[in-house]
């Protein structure tokens, strides 16, 4: 009988089999081989994030390592990080907004606005391709007049990124993908 592995071993041996093909997620850092993480000091591997549910707003904690492992919901099973808009009323958005440790980036709409509706398949696009560092939401301004009003929204599209709950940054109107997703990147990496 063999001693029992040590975690740091452990984490040695799983990026390994994952640089063999194995289909787990592979843990790389610059300074050390493909597949070793040092426990004592990487502190994405202890840390862990709330993440809110867009389907039963449950909040659940879930390791940084795993935000890319399909993590699901442990109320409603449903996939935490889907990748699809959340739409958003007043009941639903301080409990998805303030709960959210992810950056969440919500759009501010109406459906009869042409540029909204320009811009609601690239936010899709930006949600689907940054599930993992943000979430996007969308509150319809004609159904939820009252948070339109209480964030000082007067036209519309208005993109507004909250960071724990607080409004951190604000655009209005359409914006190609490349110009979004550099926005959302770059305001999203300033707290860090």
């Amino acid at each position: 009988m063999t001693a029992p592995q040590t975690l740091q071993s452990r984490v040695r041996n799983f990026g390994h089999r994952r640089r063999c093909g194995d289909s787990l997620p592979c843990l790389v850092s610059n300074d050390r081989e493909p597949g070793e993480v040092n426990v004592s000091t990487e502190p994405s591997f202890r840390e862990r994030v709330q993440v809110v549910c867009g389907h039963c707003l449950t909040p659940n904690r879930v390791a940084h390592l795993h935000l890319g492992d399909d993590p699901k919901c442990g109320r409603c099973g449903e996939r935490l990080l889907d990748g699809e808009l959340v739409a958003l009323d007043e009941a639903s958005f301080e409990a998805f907004v303030a709960k959210n440790e992810l950056p969440v980036v919500v759009d501010f709409w109406a459906a009869w606005c042409a540029p909204c509706r320009m811009i609601a398949p690239l936010l899709e696009m930006v949600a689907g391709e940054l599930q993992t560092s943000v979430r996007v939401a969308k509150v319809d301004v004609d159904a939820v007049p009252a948070l339109a009003q209480r964030f000082g929204v007067y036209s519309i599209p208005t993109l507004v990124l909250f960071r724990d709950g607080a409004e951190v940054q604000r655009i209005a109107g359409a914006m190609p993908a490349p110009q979004l997703k550099r926005w959302i990147a770059g305001v999203t990496r300033r707290r860090r």
